[in-house]
């Protein structure tokens, strides 16, 4: 450390005068502190431009990768207080309800009177289960795939366990009022299978609540839902929901109407259904009908199936001797693919045998030996010290062998060696090429001669590489051997696992045809009922009553068939869509607002003028300004920065570039690009490329192929796509834009990187820190040229004042 003298002898200000050589000295670390935050503002500008670009393409991603967000379509209806409908983009064609003869409506359980308050403890009416499991109908119109468990802790209270249940996932709402707990079912329909409230465990809970007996577990507690029951365009179908998708609309029926023909619609495509899937659950069950399940799994005599009980209890059965045979299989292929390859000179063939059914433990065990210890092994009973040139624990463990593992011992030496050097079958199969491995698949036998083969065999072979060739005729006997029995062994394996396939297929089949016939049953039971309690609202007589009670289905087929025809009193609704034309030109315009905004973020940058008389500030020089001066400069600083980038221009030009081309596998030659729908760029040179509308003609464009106008931005495919015998861009103008957004971006990052980025990663940032390493070196040259001044003056203060010692010396003589 230099010890610093003031100016006391000389009477000079040496601290002021050192600051001023100092200043001087930095003028090239202030260049340097310069060059430091430019770099950093061209970063960040660089950066400015990447969130830009990332904007941009989260506009193009919500807005153009679905066809479905890109338009929407109007519906009208001829009579909206009957019906009503939206539709997306895929909507087509018309909608006619002709009839509606029952809304969708959700079950419900009301129970009797109960003692108790909401506030009153579950444990004093009685209940004392700690859970319960429900299951309720969902929007599909089917149950909950498992039941939804809810608890029930010490002390539940009668609101507080309701309330859970409410805010359970199950689908129920559950109120007590006036004494009274009921039970609604938040989706509307009926299921078909059963109730649409079900309890699957807890089943007292519901008995005390309700203060009814005969719940039990599994049994449901209501099922008296709904469906909705119309005709469309002369289809009489039904749907849980009074809300429902059909070709792209979404429907809400609002009313009944017509319902008499729709009831008898509902009843003969009821009976029509029903009886083709008994026709098709009758034909599963006959073996005289070919093709059939019981056709296919029945040999010997008999007819068939009697019930379909009996062929469940078929399959099962066979289920269970398919999967046992898998199991041998897989177990056959593991010990094949194990076997060791041992040599018909050193083993008899039932010594290889006995050697591998060794256990795997004992052949890893053998394995691990030395030539020595083998030795002692092949003659084990002879060690007159144990362990001999065995360990303690070696010793011991065959020692202890028993049962089929004591047949290590009858081996030789020389045979212990050469098993414990061999591959197995599995490993010599693995080591072989592809195409080698496909060759030995299709033609390889245990007694395979690679001298003399087939001429079919011998072409095959040849087609293998002469190294594939060589591989496989340097494969001894044994080799081939193990590796056919090895490849034997996984096709058997393949046949089981088919065969596991194959019936669980027909398993599957068998399922959707008894539910199927349960299903149509039940919609037949329920089309029935409702005509008959229709008709019977009508009858005037007992003798009427009586009639429609007691018809056949022949009797109500026929009446049904007469309010087909007869039983519409109100007109048809129609339900069309059009295309919102206004909402695809805005969408449109939007997107042609958004990039010209970013061509002129860009373009400004491009063309912005560096101000060379405004260099960055040094600390100094803020230190003698304002902050609104220092504002006001360093704007006017960092203007410029991106002037004529190379890399901002090709970004530039190459999203430009996405709009010239036409989209191909379009179907429309006529409309398959911008401009053909009323979209160019500026012919104005300083514009950069920005994109003009004439919107007239992109609302012609629209109204004649809405869905082709769509497929222009939002289609997907790829750069290079072969259509018609012709390669094409098949990406639509909101892909492509995505596709150069990720390369410009992606080029901007490896100049300027990110705000994640190490600057070792990116241009500038290794600029950055050279720049920083030259500065540390500067810091560490100042300080050593301030240490020489300061010794300077120290030195010439201490050269005065010696002087001005001496000179007193003299005074008193003079």
């Amino acid at each position: 450390m230099v010890t610093r003298v003031g100016g006391l002898a000389s009477g000079m200000d040496i601290d002021s005068i050192v600051e001023k050589l100092m200043s001087a000295e930095k003028a090239p670390l202030n260049k340097l502190y310069q060059q430091q935050q430019k770099y950093e503002w061209e970063r960040d500008a660089y950066r400015e431009i990447n969130t830009a670009l990332s904007s941009f393409d989260d506009f193009l991603f919500d807005n153009f990768r679905l066809t479905s967000n890109f338009y929407k379509k109007t519906v009208s209806s001829t009579n909206s207080s009957l019906v009503t409908a939206t539709a997306n983009s895929s909507a087509s064609g018309s909608l006619s309800i002709e009839a509606v003869s029952q809304l969708a409506s959700s079950a419900r359980v009301v129970g009797n009177t109960i003692n108790a308050t909401g506030s009153k403890k579950l444990s004093e009416i009685g209940i004392t289960e700690t859970s319960v499991k429900l299951n309720a109908i969902q929007a599909d119109g089917k149950l909950l795939k498992k039941a939804v468990t809810i608890s029930i802790d010490g002390n539940e209270t009668v609101d507080s366990f309701l309330k859970k249940i409410n805010n359970s996932s199950v689908g129920i709402t559950a109120i007590f009022e006036n004494n009274k707990v009921s039970f609604t079912a938040k989706n509307t329909g009926n299921n078909t299978t059963g109730g649409e409230i079900v309890v699957e465990a807890g089943a007292d809970v519901f008995n005390k609540l309700l203060n009814k007996t005969g719940i039990t577990n599994g049994s449901a507690i209501a099922d008296n839902g709904k469906n909705a029951i119309f005709t469309v365009n002369g289809i009489s179908t039904e749907k849980s929901s009074n809300s429902f998708s059909l070709n792209g609309y979404t429907v809400t029926l609002h009313e009944t109407f017509n319902s008499e023909q729709s009831l008898g619609q509902s009843f003969i495509a009821a009976i029509e259904n029903k009886n083709n899937a008994q026709t098709n659950y009758s034909n599963m069950l006959n073996r005289d009908n070919p093709g059939s399940l019981a056709d296919k799994y029945l040999s010997g005599t008999g007819s068939g199936f009697a019930t379909a009980d009996e062929l469940r209890s078929f399959f099962e059965s066979e289920l269970v001797t398919r999967k046992n045979n898998l199991d041998t299989a897989l177990s056959n292929l593991t010990n094949a693919q194990n076997t060791l390859i041992l040599s018909d000179a050193k083993f008899q063939t039932d010594e290889k045998d006995t050697y591998n059914s060794l256990s795997k433990e004992v052949k890893d065990f053998i394995k691990g030996l030395s030539d020595e210890k083998l030795a002692a092994v092949a003659d084990f009973s002879s060690i007159d010290t144990p362990p001999g040139p065995l360990t303690q624990s070696e010793y011991d463990y065959l020692e202890g062998l028993s049962g089929n593992d004591a047949n290590i011992f009858i081996f030789t030496h020389e045979q212990l060696v050469e098993a414990k050097g061999a591959k197995t079958a599995g490993a010599v199969y693995n080591s072989l090429s592809t195409d080698s491995k496909k060759f030995a698949q299709e033609y390889l036998k245990s007694d395979t001669d690679f001298n003399n083969l087939s001429s079919e065999v011998q072409t095959e072979f040849e087609k293998l590489s002469t190294d594939e060739q060589n591989i496989l005729k340097a494969l001894n006997s044994e080799s081939i051997a193990s590796v056919a029995n090895l490849i034997d062994k996984t096709k058997a394996l393949e046949t089981a696992q088919n065969k596991i396939t194959e019936l669980s297929n027909d398993i599957a089949m068998f399922n959707n045809t008894v539910a199927a016939k349960q299903n149509n049953d039940a919609v037949y039971n329920t089309a029935k009922v409702s005509l008959q309690t229709a008709l019977l609202k009508t009858a005037t007589t007992e003798e009427q009553r009586t009639a429609i009670e007691n018809a056949t289905d022949s009797d109500l087929l026929n009446i049904a068939k007469v309010l087909e025809q007869s039983g519409a009193t109100v007109p048809p609704v129609t339900l069309t869509s059009t295309t919102d034309t206004d909402n695809m030109v805005d969408k449109i315009k939007k997107f042609v607002e958004t990039y010209n905004g970013l061509v002129t973020t860009i373009n400004g940058k491009l063309k912005e003028t560096y101000n060379r008389n405004f260099p960055p500030l040094t600390e100094e020089q803020k230190e003698e300004m304002s902050e609104d001066e220092i504002e006001k400069w360093e704007k006017k600083a960092k203007t410029g920065l991106l002037r004529n980038d190379s890399i901002l221009t090709n970004g530039l030009y190459a999203m430009r570039r996405t709009f010239m081309d036409a989209v191909g596998g379009l179907g429309d030659a006529t409309i398959n690009s911008l401009a053909e729908i009323g979209i160019t760029t500026s012919s104005t040179t300083s514009d950069g490329g920005k994109l003009i509308i004439n919107e007239d003609k992109l609302r012609d464009a629209i109204n004649k192929n809405a869905d082709q106008v769509a497929g222009i931005f939002t289609q997907t495919g790829t750069a290079k796509d072969v259509k018609s015998g012709k390669l094409e861009d098949t990406r639509g103008i909101g892909q492509r834009l995505r596709d150069e957004l990720k390369s410009f971006t992606g080029t901007i990052e490896k100049k300027a990187g990110k705000a994640s980025s190490t600057n070792q990663s990116y241009t500038i940032g290794k600029r950055l820190d050279e720049v920083k390493d030259r500065i540390d070196s500067w810091l560490d040259k100042l300080k050593n040229i301030e240490s020489r001044y300061w010794k300077q003056f120290t030195a010439m203060e201490t050269a005065i004042n010696k002087a001005n010692s001496q000179s007193t010396l003299f005074q008193p003589s003079m």
